[in-house]
């Protein structure tokens, strides 16, 4: 019978300690409810380059950004603009986990 309760115990101490991981991946924001990590929509991120490059410098372009960046406060990464024959390298920044970010073309 003690061994029984040794048993019970071991079993209740390791769903205690799996509660505990998925709350602290939860409030990391590692887990969004499903096995899939959040993807930034960098269509969305190029459309707003290509529309800035426009209304500040008159010039149309053509951006392209990687794709299956994760969505998450910090990120940095790089797109290239082409304007006419040149291409100019794009640094964006994801200012927080919902898909805003800045950019500096550089």
């Amino acid at each position: 019978m003690r061994s029984g309760v040794r048993v019970v115990a071991f079993v209740a101490a390791f769903l205690a300690g799996a509660a505990v991981m998925a709350l602290v991946a939860l409030a990391a924001g590692l887990w969004n409810g499903t096995s899939n990590p959040v993807i930034l929509d960098t269509e969305r991120v190029e459309q707003a380059i290509g529309a800035s490059i426009l209304q500040q410098r008159h010039l149309h372009s053509n951006v392209s950004c990687p794709v299956n960046i994760k969505q998450h406060e910090g990120v940095v990464f790089y797109c290239e603009a082409t304007v006419g024959s040149r291409n100019y390298p794009v640094v964006v920044t994801q200012v927080d986990g919902k898909g805003h970010v800045t950019f500096a073309v550089t």
